[in-house]
């Protein structure tokens, strides 16, 4: 079993029925999430895949310790990473936390007149955290903090300019 995969089907299963779309066939939920709330030691390891985690259970309305923690490594944690935390607080209604992840971010943004520019704070070392993903992450965050900022129009605009023939750079960008 892989914990991203199953990071991403929790997540997806989350965002179909949210849509009020039937699924003709699911896994325990209860077993996926217990499985995704119970890393290995490897996978504790990974900012990114920890962040991911605590979005997901936030999804699920689960209470998500440990987040507080993650957010104090600070910017090795990359700005993919600070957007699921972020989203996660939010989501878990944790407002001064997720305003402190989106303003970590906004501190690596250089905006343009009509894009942005994103200087990351990590080494990407993995597929995970792609600059389009990034894009995406930020985008959603930016939408549940701040619908009427600035920063929002210019954030899907550069997201928008990534698409190469309709698509972005793989299934995990596009997934975002």
């Amino acid at each position: 079993s892989s914990y991203y995969i199953s990071l991403r089907v929790a997540h997806l299963i989350y965002l179909v029925k949210e849509t009020g779309m039937q699924l003709d066939a699911v896994p325990d939920l209860d077993k996926l999430l217990n499985y995704i709330n119970n890393p290995d030691k490897w996978i504790v390891g990974s900012n990114y895949l920890m962040a991911f985690r605590y979005y997901v259970s936030a999804l699920y309305g689960q209470k998500i310790p440990g987040a507080s923690a993650l957010l104090q490594k600070g910017d090795e944690l990359g700005l993919s990473s600070y957007a699921m935390l972020g989203l996660a607080f939010t989501e878990s209604g944790d407002d001064k936390e997720a305003e402190i992840c989106l303003d970590r971010i906004k501190k690596f943004v250089k905006p343009g007149t009509r894009t942005i520019d994103l200087t990351e704070t990590s080494e990407r070392t993995s597929f995970y955290a792609s600059e389009s993903e990034t894009l995406s992450l930020f985008l959603m965050l930016l939408q549940k903090r701040e619908p009427n900022g600035e920063l929002l129009m210019r954030t899907a605009n550069t997201l928008s300019l990534k698409k190469r023939n309709g698509y972005w750079g793989n299934t995990a960008d596009t997934a975002w």
